[in-house]
């Protein structure tokens, strides 16, 4: 069972994620942001660091336990089926990484 220091051992959390943004609907992605930050519980200064840090990274609080949340709520709120097999940790990596799950679904 993975815990949150394996997590942060076999991950670089405090890097940068990888932006592709041409490729990404930038109302989308701030919905996104918005989406996370709420099932984090970050204040809106934290909620900015989204964009240029990794999820994994501490500041941000996520962990095994609500990473499902996130994914829930984004089957809500985006009205796409995703198919669990497919999301892994570095499915988690970034918001760009939830986002690129998330065109993949509406495809």
């Amino acid at each position: 069972m993975w815990d949150n220091e394996d997590i942060i051992d076999c991950l670089d959390v405090l890097g940068k994620p990888q932006k592709i943004d041409s490729y990404f609907d930038k109302k989308e992605l701030d919905h996104l942001v918005e989406l996370v930050a709420r099932n984090l519980e970050l204040d809106k200064e934290t909620s900015k660091k989204l964009y240029d840090n990794k999820l994994w990274n501490p500041c941000f609080g996520l962990n095994r336990f609500n990473c499902f949340k996130i994914v829930r709520s984004m089957e809500i709120e985006f009205k796409i089926k995703l198919n669990y097999q497919d999301i892994d940790l570095f499915a988690l990596e970034s918001v760009y990484s939830l986002l690129s799950c998330i065109v993949k679904a509406k495809v």
